[in-house]
């Protein structure tokens, strides 16, 4: 009896902790961020990981902006591949990047990723996380919609329901229209 109580209490302790991790970890939020930098560089790379330039998200004025910063070693992370590049189909020529920012240490793991995996989406590479360290991210992916400014209106830390995608759609197609 002592036992079936013990296991029950860490069952419901699991369930609480989990449904709170997920939470946190689901985040998503359009409270304004602070001013972040935005003049760190990352190297955009061709399909085949050949490096193609540099470039600092300030370049994109003008545009609006999606931006996942994920890991090879992350499988959220890839799991999201698919619907930003579904976004970035459904929005090309309306004046918005897609653009999915490596924080990967190893250039050779990330070039036979690309390689082998074909991801669909602009991947670029913050060689020295110092865009990664600019933007705050602490885990991830981390997704973040910039408008025509630069300036930060939605971002999200975890893999994409189909809700979240509407969301994400209806956040890009207000900024195309701002």
């Amino acid at each position: 009896m002592k036992l079936k109580k013990t296991i029950l209490g860490l069952m419901a302790g699991g369930i609480v902790g989990f449904s709170v991790f997920t939470q946190l970890v689901h985040a998503a939020s359009d409270q304004p961020v602070s001013t972040l930098p935005s003049e760190q560089n990352m190297i955009l790379l061709t399909d085949t990981g050949e490096p193609e330039a540099k470039r600092k998200l300030s370049d994109y004025r003008g545009e609006v902006v999606v931006v996942q910063f994920w890991a090879t070693y992350c499988g959220y992370c890839k799991a999201n591949f698919p619907k930003l590049s579904a976004l970035s189909q459904q929005f090309e020529g309306q004046g918005v990047k897609v653009i999915a920012v490596s924080t990967d240490g190893d250039g050779d793991t990330l070039v036979s990723y690309i390689q082998n995996e074909h991801p669909g989406v602009k991947i670029a590479w913050d060689v020295s996380d110092k865009l990664s360290s600019a933007y705050e991210v602490s885990s991830i992916p981390h997704t973040y919609i910039f408008d025509k400014n630069g300036n930060v209106i939605h971002q999200q830390i975890g893999a994409y329901s189909s809700v979240d995608v509407e969301v994400l759609e209806t956040k890009i197609r207000a900024a195309i229209e701002s």
